[in-house]
């Protein structure tokens, strides 16, 4: 077919991958460093959940935003809920941590008990 008589491709990519490997520590640092890497290219998932994950690798991103986008314009919205939507991605990944209940050191957010023996800047 000609280029302009084809349907866009559309797949998947979950039901490509037969397997998903051992959650392991190592596994869930990997993971939170590749959605680090997404934050950085101001792409934020907004769905953080196992099962968007398939072998390791976060495959859907069907709710994404990225910026620019009307859901961070300081016009719009306050700058404390700008930062929410920011990081609701690290909350999630650490709500899908516990629920999976492994025990591991990869933490997207820092424990509140931690950050309230830190000193404030003046």
């Amino acid at each position: 077919m000609e280029p302009a008589q084809r349907q866009p491709f559309r797949a998947l990519v979950k039901d490509l991958v037969e397997t998903d490997p051992e959650i392991t520590d190592k596994l869930l640092k990997s993971m939170l460093r590749e959605l680090r890497a997404l934050h950085s290219l101001k792409v934020y998932v907004m769905d953080i959940s196992w099962q968007n994950y398939k072998g390791g690798h976060l495959v859907d991103f069907s709710s994404s935003f990225t910026e620019p986008h009307c859901m961070f314009r300081r016009d719009v919205r306050a700058r404390f809920e700008i930062g929410q939507f920011r990081n609701q991605d690290f909350y999630d990944f650490d709500e899908m941590v516990k629920e999976l209940g492994i025990q591991t050191t990869a933490k997207a957010r820092k424990d509140e008990e931690t950050m309230a023996k830190l000193r404030t800047r003046k």
